[in-house]
């Protein structure tokens, strides 16, 4: 997405679960780049983008899975 006055929401799924907001515990959570801890119990969470620009616009991200080996 480009563009100016953007604002960003992350959400998170587990492997078994519906999609949820990520809160301030996750650094990033409503900005460009999210950061979260690769643990073993995040394994297989999917993680994606949705983004709003001013006009009230929305663009979701395709998914991203992480995976903890």
């Amino acid at each position: 997405a480009t563009g100016e006055d953007l604002s960003y929401q992350w959400q998170y799924k587990t492997p078994s679960g519906a999609w949820k907001d990520c809160s301030a515990k996750t650094a990033g959570y409503n900005a460009a780049t999210l950061k979260v801890s690769a643990t073993a119990g995040r394994n297989g969470y999917q993680y994606r983008c949705v983004i709003t620009d001013a006009d009230g616009s929305t663009l979701t991200t395709s998914a991203a899975t992480l995976a903890v080996k």
